[in-house]
C-alpha cells in the first residue's frame, strides 16, 4: 500500500512557500521539495522521535542530500549509516529516494530563509540556571507541565518560569485557537534554549511576532526536563500581544511533541484555565472535574 500525504508549512512573512510531498511504499521513502528563491539549505526532520533522531540536509546548489542524526548530549552529525538511495534537482524542486524501514513522517525542519529563526540563543556555557525560589504563585497543569510566576514590584510586568517534564519543543498560547491568537514557543537547538515570540494567524507554523517582547534569562536542560524563565511586560503596546494583568483569568494552551524543534503537533494539545494571582498554588481546574467526573461515573457502575 502506498501512503501519499502533503504538508504544506506557511510563514506569513513569505510569499512563496516550501510543499513537501512524499510516497513511502513499506521500504523506500521518496520526497518531492518544491523550492523558495534563494533557498540554499533544507534540513528535513520526522514527526515524534525521540532520541537518537533522524534528519536529512540538503545543499540545494549541490544537489545532495545526507543523512544526520542527533544523539543524546550529542549535536547534529552525520549518520555514520547513510540510506539515501538517490538525489535529484530541477529549478525549482529537490527530490530523494531513502531506504527506510518504518514509515516515518517527513517534515521541513528549517526556517524558510536558510537558518534558524530565532529571539536569543544561548550557549550552556553561558546560560544562567534556572532558578524559581522567589516566584510566589505556581499552577501544576498536569504532571508534565507547571507554571509559576512573579509581579515586578512596580507591577508592571512579570516574571514566567515554565518546568517542562520532557526534553522537547513546547509552545504555549495566552488564549485558544490558531487564529489571532498571542504565543511563544521554545525550542531545543545544540544544547540551549531556543524562545520565540509569535502570533498565530491560521492552522499553520505560527509566525514570528513582529515586535518582540520576551526576554529569556534563565534556563536548565536535563535528560528529561527542561526549565525555562523569561520576563513580559503586562502591556506591551504591541496590538498582537494580550494584556495580561493581576487577579486576571485567563484560558491558556498548550502543545508539543518529542521533537526537539516546532513540529505539527496533532493531538499533542490541551488548554487550561489560569487566574494570575500575586500568590498560592493552584491546580488545573479541567483536570479536577475530570477526576470527579470518572469517581462518580466508577461509584454508578
Amino acid at each position: 500500500m502506498i501512503y501519499l500525504l502533503a504538508a504544506l508549512l506557511i510563514q506569513a512573512s513569505l510569499v512563496q512557500s516550501n510543499i513537501l510531498t512524499y510516497t513511502y511504499n513499506g521500504e523506500i521513502l521518496s520526497v518531492s521539495i518544491s523550492l523558495e528563491q534563494n533557498r540554499k539549505i533544507l534540513l528535513i526532520g520526522f514527526q515524534n522521535q525521540t532520541l537518537p533522531q533522524e534528519f536529512i540536509s540538503c545543499k540545494v546548489a549541490e544537489c545532495t542530500c545526507v543523512d544526520n542524526i542527533v544523539e543524546k548530549g550529542k549535536h547534529l552529525s552525520q549518520n555514520p549509516v547513510q540510506s539515501i538511495l538517490d538525489v535529484s534537482c530541477t529549478e525549482d524542486a529537490i527530490n530523494f529516494r531513502r531506504q527506510q524501514p518504518i514509515q516515518l513522517v517527513p517534515y521541513i525542519f528549517s526556517h524558510p530563509t536558510g537558518g534558524h529563526r530565532q529571539l536569543q540563543t544561548y550557549t550552556n556555557a553561558s546560560a544562567v540556571a534556572y532558578n524559581d525560589s522567589d516566584m510566589t504563585a505556581s499552577l501544576q497543569v498536569t504532571s508534565l507541565l507547571t507554571i509559576k510566576w512573579l509581579f515586578s514590584s512596580d507591577g508592571t510586568s512579570i516574571d514566567f518560569g515554565i518546568l517542562w517534564g520532557q526534553q522537547s519543543w513546547l509552545g504555549i498560547g495566552f488564549g485558544q485557537g490558531m487564529s489571532n491568537v498571542d504565543m511563544f514557543n521554545i525550542d531545543i537547538v545544540n544544547g540551549a534554549v531556543r524562545l520565540y515570540d509569535l502570533y498565530s494567524t491560521s492552522k499553520a507554523v505560527p509566525p514570528i511576532d513582529s515586535v518582540q517582547n520576551l526576554n529569556l534569562t534563565q534556563y536548565t536542560i536535563s535528560n528529561s526536563s527542561v526549565k525555562f524563565r523569561f520576563t513580559r511586560k503586562l502591556s506591551t503596546g504591541d496590538s498582537k500581544d494580550t494584556v495580561l494583568a493581576q487577579n486576571g483569568s485567563y484560558t491558556f494552551c498548550y502543545a508539543y511533541t518529542a521533537a526537539p524543534m516546532i513540529e505539527y503537533h496533532g493531538s499533542n494539545k490541551n488548554c487550561f484555565q489560569i487566574t494570575l494571582n500575586p500568590s498560592g498554588t493552584q491546580t488545573n481546574n479541567k483536570s479536577k472535574g475530570m477526576i470527579i467526573i470518572m469517581t462518580i461515573l466508577l461509584l454508578l457502575a
